[in-house]
């Protein structure tokens, strides 16, 4: 339900009710704190079972008619005051730009002597800070960057967004307008490289505080521990040449293969030195092949199209039929497979472990009938 609209000139009873529950209005310096405030700190006033704003009684009793949707605002940053010569028209935005300025200086405090390469010394933020040591104040119930602040109460105008504010002191705590400007992040990267102060080799933060790092069996989701580390990369380097060196320590080990051969190639657990614990020996390489799976062959697999014998079948015609033309499509029209694979067969890039035993094919069926044969042998 909308709430009806206060009237002006206020009703009587009103501005009666109003006086008798505050009296009269205090000096200029002092807060006058409304009858009743709700728990976001705003007082109020009921009339006719109606809750009105108690800045807006106020104003209206001393200062005069309030225009159809503009707002009343404090300069005193006190929500709960009801004194007339603390409320002003406009948005809430406007009016505490009004001492915007004061309130930010007050928290500031000018160092005696200048940084290196800086005319001016720093006026240092005395303010709240947030973890990364940046000053900041609330404005309009948001907490914004001190410095950004600063951009604003100099300029006018808010940084743009995508934008940041860089520090040509290099003092975070620093507010001073001369000392900071707007900038992109990578123009504040190239600052920061240009000056040598970008964390990297010795004053990286895993060198000059090493105890900080979670790494190792210290980091929550390792999966190897210093003794294993110790015992891949010496058993890769007894067994280099070994074939399937890694799957053999994938399958010893229990782990995955991405794992196993960073530890094993030295691309992870760096902090681990190759000296440390000298008492371990590397494993030997057969009883990592005890391991090793044996994939089903021949007849043993279940997808095989052509079985051993059928093989040497092949490859006996395949020889006894040499210099034909179709000898190939022939094949694959017997057995009911593709020529590419009695090709393969044949030339023995598939099923080479079978051997060449043609003794017990002496009766096989020849591959092309007798009237064919008679027919190529005539001559034309």
């Amino acid at each position: 339900m909308k709430k009806p609209k206060l009237p002006y000139p206020l009703p009587t009873d009103l501005i009666e009710k109003f006086q008798n529950q505050l009296g009269t209005p205090p000096d200029e310096k002092v807060c006058w704190l409304g009858p009743k405030c709700t728990p976001a700190g705003d007082p109020y006033i009921c009339y006719n079972k109606v809750q009105y704003s108690a800045g807006m009684v106020s104003f209206k009793i001393y200062n005069g008619d309030v225009p159809h949707g503009v707002k009343v605002a404090h300069t005193c940053n006190n929500r709960s005051c009801v004194n007339p010569q603390h409320l002003v028209l406009g948005q809430p935005r406007a009016t505490t730009a009004l001492n915007l300025r004061e309130r930010f200086y007050e928290k500031t405090k000018r160092e005696a002597v200048p940084r290196p390469n800086q005319t001016m010394p720093c006026l240092i933020w005395t303010g709240t800070r947030n973890k990364a040591g940046y000053g900041t104040m609330v404005i309009n119930r948001k907490r914004k960057i001190a410095t950004h602040v600063a951009i604003l109460v100099e300029t006018g105008e808010a940084v743009p967004k995508g934008k940041i504010v860089m520090h040509h002191c290099d003092n975070s705590q620093c507010v001073e307008f001369t000392h900071i400007s707007v900038a992109t992040t990578a123009e504040n990267i190239e600052d920061r490289r240009k000056k040598g102060r970008t964390a990297h080799g010795e004053k990286h933060g895993t060198k000059t505080k090493p105890e900080s790092v979670r790494r190792g069996t210290n980091h929550g989701m390792h999966v190897f521990s210093e003794e294993e580390v110790i015992l891949i990369r010496r058993t890769y380097d007894a067994h280099n040449a070994a074939r399937g060196l890694i799957i053999d320590l994938t399958r010893f080990f229990g782990k995955s293969r991405g794992a196993v051969e960073s530890v094993a190639k030295r691309k992870s657990w760096h902090h681990v030195p190759d000296t440390a614990h000298p008492e371990i020996q590397p494993v030997p390489l057969e009883k990592l092949k005890k391991f090793f799976k044996k994939w089903p062959k021949g007849d043993a697999h279940k997808l095989t199209k052509v079985s051993d014998l059928q093989v040497r079948e092949i490859r006996f015609l395949a020889k006894q039929n040499a210099g034909r033309t179709g000898v190939f499509p022939a094949l694959a029209k017997r057995y009911g497979v593709s020529r590419a694979l009695i090709r393969q067969i044949c030339k023995r890039t598939k099923r080479n472990e079978i051997p060449d035993n043609f003794d017990e094919l002496a009766g096989l069926a020849p591959l092309f009938s007798v009237a064919l044969l008679a027919s190529e042998s005539r001559p034309r």
